[in-house]
């Protein structure tokens, strides 16, 4: 819930989708099956596999959702990053990101995608 909040998304209605399979090929058959949820969806993963997982949603979501991902929530070294899949991806592929992790992102927009 601290993850929704301080996205900044819509939470009225939303999807905990939870954690991907850490296989790639079917983390990627699941994020594919993903690109169309209307709500804002939650996902969760271990921390060495932020890099994988963004690579991942920056191939299934491209730049046309936001993604919010919160770092260490309710810690005294929290941080939340915004951008795009490839903006996140490229961000924390510059610099090596430890701790636990939220990824939020918002729902698909009728008339921003096809």
């Amino acid at each position: 819930m601290p993850a929704l909040t301080v996205s900044g998304f819509s939470i009225d209605q939303f999807l905990f989708y939870g954690w991907l399979s850490p296989k790639k090929d079917r983390r990627r058959a699941e994020l594919r099956s993903l690109v169309q949820e209307r709500r804002t969806i939650v996902l969760m993963d271990t921390p060495y596999r932020l890099l994988s997982l963004m690579r991942d949603l920056a191939e299934a979501f491209r730049d046309t959702r936001r993604l919010c991902v919160a770092f260490n929530l309710t810690m005294a070294d929290e941080q939340v990053f915004h951008g795009t899949a490839p903006e996140l991806y490229r961000r924390f592929s510059d610099r090596e990101m430890k701790g636990e992790f939220v990824i939020v992102i918002e729902g698909r927009m009728r008339d921003r995608e096809r």
